[in-house]
């Protein structure tokens, strides 16, 4: 049974940065293949939550510290999905460049913004709040 999936704005304000980013610096066949394996990837974990790498970063907030990681497949293998889930959903609370300081992107604050059907938000999702 796969868990109901949940993207958090702050990940969903990620995904929208690099879309957009992909559009600009590449094509939009880059930026839509993109969108398709962080839509995939969030099918992947939603099924098999514990496939992920448990975060342990020193002085993380307590809301992450039930979090996992998986990263994107190739050739978006540079980007983490930073997650948490329980019983029945998949929150989804960043996606971040594996470069980047981590921790302290962690730090930020982030809302619940509900996936609607349960089906994660994909490049559709993304074109819309373009």
């Amino acid at each position: 049974m796969s868990l109901r999936p949940e993207i958090r704005t702050r990940a969903r304000g990620d995904m929208v940065r690099q879309f957009r980013w992909y559009c600009k610096h590449a094509s939009i066949d880059v930026a839509d293949g993109f969108m398709t394996e962080v839509d995939a990837e969030i099918l992947r974990i939603s099924e098999r939550p514990r496939l992920g790498v448990r975060c342990r970063f020193p002085g993380m907030r307590a809301r992450f510290r039930d979090c996992y990681f998986a990263p994107l497949d190739r050739p978006y293998d540079v980007f983490l999905l930073f997650y948490k889930f329980d019983e029945t959903t998949l929150s989804v609370m960043r996606l971040l460049h594996g470069a980047r300081d981590i921790p302290w992107r962690l730090r930020e604050e982030a809302e619940v913004y509900g996936v609607a059907g349960g089906k994660p938000a994909g490049a559709a999702a993304v074109q819309v709040m373009s």
